[in-house]
């Protein structure tokens, strides 16, 4: 048996992703540990808070850079893995000397135009991406964006994939006891952030001209990381479309108890103005739950219209006229959830993907090599500059 691993993994503490991608390598034996400005409570991860030390203000950048470094190196991890090239953690990393540096990218880190990137955050990320030893990507898509940026660093598409066992069919009628929802009545569940990136009054519009007269539908919108004036929005569109009674504000779960939303629901759907590969597209997936989704080519990759879910425009018409053709036709709904889980179980099980990382970690460890400090304090100067001048 391969000895365990020391994995530092740099990232934001408050993402359920990241979060679960550190906590299944601490399951698998590794040595993990979170390099996170934000605090981070997951068992069997420890948290490496940067500390920065420098009170003057004009030094502060710097002194968070060295923090950044410092809980890097303190973990002497045989592996670096960001995930999200985005934010300065990340964008600090390669000053570290540890050594091999794997990326991942994850759609809104890198879609740069869809996601309106400033100047210096483009080139803070396309350095990052340059200065890697190897970039993940959840999505060919994602992965051809990162080679336009990178052209010289391998990459490979990693799903990551879903625990079948955990993110299976459910039983309805339990999970909607525990959460207060009548048994009877069709169902929809928005399991992505309430922000507006996410599409959700467009959700909203179309559940309401779906069911707008039919008083057992339920909306179930998950409030994960909300944007407090995009919620009120939403909350206020709720109570004028005359569906407050019928619209359940459901708290952002742990992602091992998202099975629970998803049991609850006939059908899931997202509609995102820019998206990369979304986990909740796996797991609902994974649970025999029919998704309907913006007809976004980079979906083609894992999803086929008509079989394993409906592609439908992201406006309350296309969204309603989708949610109205599942609730009139159980024998579809219960075709696409079921050719769905198929197609999970061949393409993206979890612990076939781990063990994939795994043997790219070692492979990566025994080519590994420490750039000069020259060219790590070339990079860093390039950061501090670029927060200097905004």
């Amino acid at each position: 048996m391969s000895s365990p691993l020391r994995l530092c993994v740099v990232g934001d503490g408050r993402t359920p992703h990241v979060v679960e991608r550190a906590r299944v390598f601490a399951e698998r034996g590794h040595r993990v540990f979170l390099v996170s400005e934000e605090p981070v409570d997951v068992p069997g991860v420890e948290w490496r808070r940067p500390r920065n030390r420098v009170a003057l203000p004009k030094l502060r950048v710097l002194g968070r850079a060295q923090a950044v470094i410092a809980a890097i190196e303190s973990c002497r991890a045989d592996v670096v893995h960001v995930h999200f090239a985005h934010g300065f953690p990340a964008w600090v990393a390669p000053a570290a000397r540890t050594r091999p540096l794997v990326v991942s990218v994850m759609g809104g880190d890198v879609l740069f135009d869809e996601r309106q990137k400033s100047p210096r955050d483009r080139r803070l990320t396309t350095a990052l991406l340059r200065a890697a030893d190897f970039i993940t990507a959840k999505s060919l898509f994602l992965a051809d964006v990162a080679a336009q940026l990178a052209p010289d660093v391998p990459r490979r598409r990693v799903l990551w994939g879903v625990d079948t066992r955990l993110y299976s069919p459910g039983g309805t009628a339990a999970a909607r006891r525990r959460l207060g929802v009548p048994e009877t009545g069709f169902c929809v569940l928005s399991p992505r952030g309430l922000s507006p990136l996410y599409n959700i009054e467009a959700i909203v519009g179309g559940f309401a001209s779906a069911f707008g007269s039919d008083p057992g539908a339920r909306l179930l919108i998950v409030e994960h990381a909300p944007d407090p004036e995009y919620a009120s929005r939403v909350r206020a569109q709720v109570a004028t479309l005359g569906l407050a009674e019928r619209t359940h504000f459901l708290p952002g779960l742990p992602a091992r108890e998202m099975p629970l939303y998803y049991a609850a629901a006939d059908v899931v759907v997202s509609a995102p103005l820019s998206d990369g590969l979304p986990q909740t597209l796996l797991e609902a997936m994974a649970c025999g739950r029919p998704h309907v989704l913006p007809p976004l080519p980079r979906y083609g990759e894992l999803v086929e219209h008509e079989r394993d879910a409906l592609y439908a425009e992201a406006t309350p018409e296309g969204l309603g006229g989708a949610f109205a053709r599942l609730a009139a036709d159980p024998a579809l709904r219960r075709r696409l959830g079921e050719q769905a889980r198929a197609t999970i179980l061949r393409v993206a099980d979890r612990e076939s993907e781990l063990e994939g990382m795994e043997r790219l970690y070692r492979d990566l460890i025994a080519q590994a090599r420490t750039p000069p400090l020259s060219r790590r304090l070339r990079y860093l100067g390039g950061v501090l500059a670029a927060h200097v001048s905004g």
